[in-house]
């Protein structure tokens, strides 16, 4: 038999196969193997212009366009801002409507989300339902953060935030709350601005700070701000090393650590606080620079010792020294 002739009865085989689903599923059955059987009213959804910290929700309804029932597998969103109503099965030709609630909270400028439906027998070809909004952000902060970058000594540094309700009504802050060391100051400039002036003052702690400061004001939809706030304060004072370890220390073997402190007025430091069989003793060597010389003589049991020595000084900003102490005895 030539390949011609077996390739004509094949095509023939097809044609009596396609004949067979044609007369018993008929046309529209044979369209729904093929592509997903809903339609979605409307098939998008734009909110439009909304001001920031709005919850809103709109409806669309799918219809089951087959003539079997529908199960939905699955219904998820882009983020965790568009939530939806519960979904489960769709009746032959039959519509269900299905609420999307939107959440602006955080939001500003032009938003889009996606809705993904997944139906049974269907899950390779998920139906989508695009959402888009313009969030306008009705109390603005200018700038949105502070950073008041190195401070050193007992200076002081203050910032200026612009706070503006854009709509154009009056703005009134209602409560401003802040760590201690940052003080606020309030100054009104038009109906619908006030300008914020924050400044930072000693609090006797060195090291890098991310602060915040709150504010909560009279508008409905977005009533309370965070403005971040960071800064560094350096100390007067240079400490090598800036820790003691003795490492493993044994019963009635003494260990001998040396300390150099320089600074201004080091000669009238004073030792306030040492771990419980530890002596602690300086001595300067000038007004700049001093040793302190840090003894351990455990007396007996095994213990891990975390402790530390504080000294006082006279500096306005740098009040007190904290040197960590770090032991195991045997």
């Amino acid at each position: 038999m030539s390949k011609k002739i077996v390739s004509n009865n094949i095509m023939l085989i097809g044609l009596v196969i396609l004949s067979i689903f044609v007369t018993y599923f008929g046309i529209t059955k044979i369209h729904t193997l093929l592509t997903v059987p809903v339609e979605i009213k409307p098939a998008s959804i734009n909110i439009g212009q909304i001001a920031q910290g709005s919850i809103v929700s709109n409806t669309v309804f799918i219809l089951n366009s087959s003539d079997v029932p529908l199960t939905i597998e699955g219904v998820q969103t882009s983020c965790g801002c568009t939530t939806t109503s519960p979904l489960n099965k769709i009746a032959p030709h039959g519509t269900v409507p299905l609420e999307i609630k939107f959440d602006s909270h955080g939001k500003v400028g032009n938003v889009n989300k996606i809705v993904v439906l997944t139906i049974a027998g269907h899950s390779d070809k998920p139906v989508t339902i695009p959402l888009s909004a313009y969030i306008v952000q009705e109390v603005s902060t200018l700038p949105t953060s502070i950073s008041m970058g190195i401070l050193t000594g007992d200076s002081i540094r203050s910032a200026k935030v612009i706070i503006t309700r854009c709509d154009g009504k009056r703005l009134e802050v209602l409560d401003v709350h802040s760590p201690s060391n940052i003080h606020t100051q309030l100054k009104r400039l038009a109906s619908n601005v006030i300008q914020l002036t924050a400044r930072v003052s000693n609090n006797n702690l060195l090291g890098k700070f991310q602060d915040e400061i709150n504010i909560r004001t009279n508008h409905l939809t977005a009533p309370e701000m965070i403005i971040p706030i960071s800064y560094e304060r350096l100390g007067n004072y240079q400490i090598e090393p800036t820790q003691i370890n003795f490492g493993i220390v044994y019963e009635k073997q003494e260990s001998e650590i040396n300390v150099q402190i320089k600074g201004a007025d080091v000669a009238h430091f004073t030792v306030t606080s040492t771990p419980p069989g530890m002596t602690v003793t300086l001595s300067n060597q000038s007004e700049t620079q001093c040793i302190l010389k840090a003894s351990f003589t455990p007396k007996g049991g095994k213990h891990i010792i975390q402790s530390k020595i504080i000294l006082r000084t006279h500096d306005l900003v740098q009040r007190e020294i904290v040197i960590p102490v770090y032991a195991a005895t045997l």
